[in-house]
Order: C-alpha cells, then structure tokens, then sequence
C-alpha cells in the first residue's frame, strides 16, 4: 500500500511525499511544469532549486519543462544556447539528472506543416542521486 501526501503546490508544480508502508520507503513526486516564457522561466528555476532543498529523499520531478538540454533535442529554429545553459544549471543546482527513456524522440511538435515543423524533447524525468540509488533499474 502507498500513501501520497500532497506537501505543496502552484501553478506551476504539485509537490508528493510518497510513503510505501509494505517497505517503509519513502520518496517525493514533482510534477513540474516550466514557463513556456523566456521573461518567466528564471522564476521556473528558481522554483525548481527550492524545491530541491525541502527534502533530501529519493526524489522523482517528471513533467513539461519547456526547454531542451542539448540543441539536437530540437528541429527547427535554434533556440539559444544561452537559454539551454540555463536550463542545463537549474538541473545541475537542483541536483537532477535526466533519467534517459525508450521512445519518440520528441515529446512535442507544434501540428505545422513543413518547412514550419518544429520538434522538441520538452517533457521528461529527473531523478536526484538517493532516488538513482535506491531505484537503480529506474
């Protein structure tokens, strides 16, 4: 059996504690979602490394981050390299890593026909190092 305590909220995360009685683990769910504004998203990172300090456990922050880390997670149009260091920062200073997956690889495009397609790796997980260790197949 599993208990999940919301522990907080916004607009732009909710925030778990998950609690499995049966092994007496506990871990933490974000689901996250970063500002699709250039003018917003410091305040997207800013929340994500403060969210990174509330707690320690094994940690799991999935969801749209609205930003690639490298330039070949996107067609189309480049966005500047400037915007993907900070993004890559924000990550590294909230200690997430990206958990890699199997699949499309692209989890957005914007429905334009050719030469307007644009293609982006936008929604992803994240885990920190105790989640990493405690869930290493994950």
């Amino acid at each position: 059996m599993q208990v999940v305590q919301i522990r907080s909220y916004s607009t732009d995360y909710i925030g778990t504690k998950i609690h499995r009685t049966e092994e007496s683990g506990k871990w933490r769910f974000t689901s996250f979602y970063g500002s699709p504004e250039v003018t917003r998203r410091k305040t997207s990172w800013e929340t994500l490394a403060r969210l990174s300090q509330e707690s320690f456990m094994p940690w799991l922050c999935t969801g749209d981050f609205n930003k690639v880390l490298f330039q070949q997670e996107k067609t189309g149009i480049a966005k500047p390299e400037w915007q993907i260091c900070d993004f890559r920062n924000a990550l590294q200073q909230s200690n997430l890593l990206d958990i890699s997956y199997e699949g499309s690889k692209f989890t957005w495009w914007n429905r334009k026909e050719h030469p307007h397609t644009v293609r982006a790796y936008l929604d992803r997980a994240c885990g920190n190092m105790p989640g990493r260790s405690q869930y290493p197949n994950a």
